[in-house]
């Protein structure tokens, strides 16, 4: 009797084992998880001075942090806990957060807040630099943890186009470096953020490492990677990646993958354009009438349905998205109408004088273009050759990367351009960024009232005008805005969001740090099918262990009664 009552209680006590052991999975599935993984591109060396796109800039927000972020309702306090305005806009103060270090162990304080400011005047290349440039006046410490911003005029949006994006850097690290495109020594990746740079493979990879000591909170993956990959849709499938984005003509892909158990599928805002873009300063496209004819031989209405298949909308001529409250809804429409092309050029003197389909300008040179595009937009392009070819303007496609396509641009050798970018929630000049060859004077009369105006009805006024003008002159052709997707794994807790207005001055991706941290991100919903519990079911646990104890110690009682009997 007695060998088989121990058998009972040692039966007992191995439920109740296995019970407290299924609390401490469900617990595990909640902790950190060792490495994720993000479908990446190659944007080089990832320090401030080196980011020149939305993606670029993303990368390095996991390694240094801004006195202001955004989460995906508003400004949040990051290096600065508060903040407050005076003198009618012309004083900034900040109270900076006491104890946070930088990740080589140095303390963060007041000092490197404005240095960063003085830095960036004097080796102008990163975001920010011209908004320093044109507004700051002065930077003062008013103690360790306090600082001042003095500005030289009015900005309404010092907060959401400079603040925000602006990356603080250690003064310790950078007072004696002068050239700060060429520094990428180990102490050129110390930041402050949630994470630490470990490594970086040209066309490979990018390694990130937790900071466990970061002010917010530690973040919920102890290993970030940025991966390359050919294919992000069959990367997320067999678990090479956790996340992705997805845009565009890609909407086919995110069809499919939104049926696939354990990833989750979040549209959002579509703060991105892409542009013909016209080089202003060669003849003849600086003549505006010969853009607009251009401009009236693109369907772009049959662009999004050929390309995107439904996945975007035929973009703003304003370039301002649509969903802006700064967006213009009474700007002019264009549509597309082959015969009013051949009549203006017909009228300009554009004629087909030897009969070879292509039209000659008046002083008999060629109405021929080379089109610039990246890889990722060669079906715009041939649709775009084949529309002006229907004119008699003949386009030849020439196909680069990113960096070259970009190079090109801003120094102005090329004729016509398919590019895009996101930030178009505001105005800002060049409107045909990345080039820079179109010049309005009165174009920047209106930025600068807009900035420097606080009445919004004013600023209304101004920022109406300025998109009829970029409708009227057209110096681009807007195509589209896509639509947006984030991709990602639902089995790992980290639940992506998009950010409101945008990652920084505006950066339409899904990517925010603050989805990271613990004590800022979402806790994601875990279900039984997952592997573990939710906090209910924890309750259920306790109970059922409870009941399972008293049984077994009643049956305890009953045995030994019996025995006695």
């Amino acid at each position: 009797m007695k060998s088989s009552t121990m058998k009972i209680i040692a039966g007992i006590l191995s439920l109740v084992i296995t019970l407290q052991l299924s609390t401490t999975v469900a617990f595990a599935t909640v902790a950190n998880v060792s490495t994720y993984s993000i479908a990446y591109g190659d944007w080089g060396v990832p320090t401030p001075f080196h980011h020149h796109r939305g993606p670029s800039y993303v990368l390095t927000s996991f390694i240094w942090d801004t006195l202001i972020w955004k989460d995906h309702e508003g400004y949040v306090p990051l290096l600065a806990e508060s903040w407050e305005v005076e003198d009618g806009g012309l004083k900034w103060v900040f109270k900076l957060r006491e104890g946070v270090k930088w990740h080589d162990g140095h303390p963060f304080t007041a000092d490197d807040v404005k240095f960063t400011f003085e830095y960036l005047k004097s080796h102008p290349y990163p975001w920010g630099s011209d908004e320093i440039i044109e507004y700051v006046d002065r930077v003062e410490v008013l103690n360790n943890y306090t600082i001042a911003v003095y500005l030289k005029k009015p900005y309404a949006d010092f907060l959401d186009h400079l603040i925000v994006q602006l990356e603080i850097i250690p003064r310790h690290v950078w007072e004696n470096i002068t050239d700060p495109l060429r520094y990428t020594e180990p102490e050129a990746f110390v930041g402050t953020g949630p994470f630490k740079f470990k490594d970086y493979k040209k066309g490979a990879y990018y390694v990130l490492e937790a900071n466990s000591e970061y002010f917010l909170g530690e973040p919920v993956v102890d290993k970030l990677m940025l991966k390359c990959v050919s294919n992000p849709a069959i990367a997320l499938q067999t678990g090479d990646v956790d996340a992705a984005s997805f845009y565009g003509k890609e909407v086919d892909v995110v069809r499919e993958l939104i049926n696939i158990t354990g990833l989750e599928v979040v549209e959002g805002p579509s703060y991105w354009v892409l542009k013909l873009i016209f080089n202003t300063r060669k003849y003849p496209l600086s003549d505006e009438n010969v853009r607009r004819a251009l401009a009236y031989a693109v369907n772009r209405e049959e662009i999004v349905e050929k390309v995107l298949h439904g996945g975007g909308v035929p973009a703003s001529l304003g370039i301002i998205y649509p969903g802006s409250k700064w967006y213009n809804p009474n700007l002019p429409v264009l549509s597309y109408n082959v015969s009013e092309a051949k009549g203006l050029l017909d009228r300009l003197g554009f004629i087909d004088r030897d009969g070879d389909g292509v039209r000659e300008a008046p002083n008999g040179t060629k109405l021929s273009f080379e089109l610039l595009c990246v890889k990722r937009y060669d079906r715009e392009a041939e649709l775009v050759k084949v529309q002006l070819g229907e004119i008699g303007v003949a386009l030849s496609v020439k196909v680069v990367d990113w960096k070259v396509a970009d190079s090109l641009l801003d120094k102005g050798e090329f004729d016509i351009a398919i590019s895009g970018h996101g930030g178009i929630l505001r105005p800002w000049t060049p409107v045909d960024w990345p080039a820079h060859t179109y010049v309005n004077e009165h174009l920047d009369d209106l930025l600068e009232s807009f900035y420097s105006t606080l009445n919004e009805s004013e600023r209304l006024k101004y920022v109406y005008e300025f998109q009829q003008i970029i409708a009227e002159d057209l110096p681009v052709l807007t195509l589209y805005h896509p639509k947006t997707y984030v991709v990602y794994n639902s089995q790992k807790p980290v639940e992506w969001f998009w950010t409101w207005n945008g990652i920084g001055g505006g950066v339409p991706m899904w990517w925010n740090k603050l989805a990271l941290i613990k004590v800022a991100a979402p806790t994601p919903p875990i279900t039984p099918a997952a592997g573990g519990y939710g906090p209910p079911t924890m309750i259920y646990v306790g109970v059922a262990i409870a009941a399972v104890v008293a049984a077994a110690g009643t049956l305890l009682i009953y045995l030994r009664l019996r025995s006695r009997s």
